[in-house]
C-alpha cells in the first residue's frame, strides 16, 4: 500500500513539471519596444527573459503563463496613444539692480519670496506649446535666445511628464570676419516636471553673479480636441 501511494504522488506531480515557460511576442503600435522594457522586467520571474526586437518594434517575454499573462495586461496599458500636453514656458531675467525707470516688474510664481538673491525680474519671453509624446518643440523666445526639448512620459509615473534633450541657446549677432552669426549654450539637461506644477530652472554664470536667466516650465494634459 505504500508503494501504491507514492506511486500515485508522483504521477499527480508530472503534469505540474512537464508545464514548462511560455513564450510570447508583443508588437507594440505606439510605443517604442525598447521603452517597454522598464514595464516589462519587473515582472519577470527569476527565470524569465525579455529580447527587444527594434527592427520590428516588438519584445519577446519568455516566462510562465500566468506572468506571461500579467506583462500582457502591463504592455496594453503602457501602448497607449501618445498623450498630449500644454507646456508654457517664461523666459525671465533676474538681477541684484533695482529697475530703472520705465522698466516693468514681474512676479515670479512658485518661488517664495527672498528665495532668490535678485531684486528685480523682467521677462525677455514667453511661448506655449501642443506637444504629444516623442514630439519635438522648437521655439524662439525673445529673439535672442531659443528652446528646443523632446516631450516624454516617465515611465511608471504618470504624474510626471519629461522635457527630453532640453536645451536653451542664446543667438548673436554676426562677429569676427566671417560674419556668421553665433549660437552658446547655457542650458542643457533633461527636465522632470509633475504635471501642472511651477517648476523653475535659473542659469547662471556662477553663484556670486547679479544676473541670472529664469525659465518658469508648467505642463499639463491637454484636453481631448484642444
Amino acid at each position: 500500500m505504500r508503494r501504491v501511494g507514492l506511486l500515485l504522488l508522483l504521477a499527480l506531480a508530472v503534469p505540474a513539471l512537464a508545464d514548462g515557460p511560455v513564450s510570447r511576442v508583443f508588437t507594440l503600435r505606439h510605443r517604442p519596444a525598447r521603452e517597454a522594457v522598464a514595464v516589462v522586467e519587473p515582472l519577470l520571474s527569476p527565470e524569465g527573459s525579455v529580447l527587444v526586437r527594434p527592427r520590428d518594434n516588438s519584445l519577446t517575454v519568455v516566462d510562465d503563463a500566468a506572468t506571461v499573462a500579467r506583462v500582457a495586461e502591463a504592455i496594453a496599458r503602457f501602448d497607449a496613444v501618445p498623450a498630449s500636453f500644454k507646456v508654457r514656458l517664461r523666459l525671465i531675467r533676474g538681477s541684484s539692480k533695482p529697475l530703472l525707470p520705465g522698466e516693468v516688474k514681474v512676479d515670479m510664481p512658485g518661488l517664495p519670496s527672498g528665495l532668490l538673491p535678485y531684486a528685480s525680474y523682467q521677462e525677455i519671453g514667453r511661448f506655449e506649446a501642443l506637444a504629444s509624446e516623442g514630439g519635438k518643440v522648437e521655439a524662439s523666445v525673445g529673439g535672442a535666445y531659443s528652446v528646443s526639448f523632446v516631450m516624454a512620459g516617465v515611465v511608471g509615473q504618470p504624474e510626471r511628464v519629461e522635457l527630453s534633450q532640453f536645451v536653451l541657446d542664446r543667438h548673436q549677432g554676426p562677429s569676427g570676419l566671417s560674419g556668421v552669426n553665433s549660437v552658446r549654450t547655457l542650458l542643457r539637461s533633461n527636465v522632470s516636471l509633475l504635471i501642472g506644477q511651477t517648476f523653475v530652472m535659473v542659469a547662471t554664470p556662477s553663484e556670486a553673479s547679479g544676473e541670472a536667466l529664469l525659465l518658469v516650465v508648467v505642463a499639463e494634459r491637454a484636453e481631448a480636441g484642444s
